[in-house]
C-alpha cells in the first residue's frame, strides 16, 4: 500500500494510507520523548534515517517538556 502521507509529530512517527475501500489508517511509532505540544511535520522518507532521528532530537529540545525542579 502507498504512504498518502507521514508526520513527525514529535511524540511519535505517523503514516497514512488508505485501504481499499477509502478508509484513512493511521499506523505509529512512537519515539518516547516529551513534547510539550502537538506538532505535525511533514516527514520525507527519502531521507536516511539518521537524519530523521536528529530532527527528532532538535524537536525535543526545542518543543519537549523542561527537566524536573529539584524541588519537585
Amino acid at each position: 500500500m502507498p504512504i498518502k502521507f507521514a508526520l513527525n509529530h514529535g511524540t511519535e512517527f505517523s503514516f497514512y494510507f488508505d485501504d481499499p475501500e477509502g478508509h484513512m489508517i493511521e499506523i505509529y511509532g512512537s519515539t518516547n520523548l516529551p513534547i510539550r505540544q502537538a506538532l505535525a511535520d511533514p516527514i520525507d522518507l527519502d531521507r536516511p534515517e539518521e537524519e530523521l532521528l536528529r530532527e527528532v532530537a532538535r524537536m525535543t529540545r526545542q518543543y519537549g517538556l523542561p527537566a524536573p525542579s529539584a524541588s519537585s
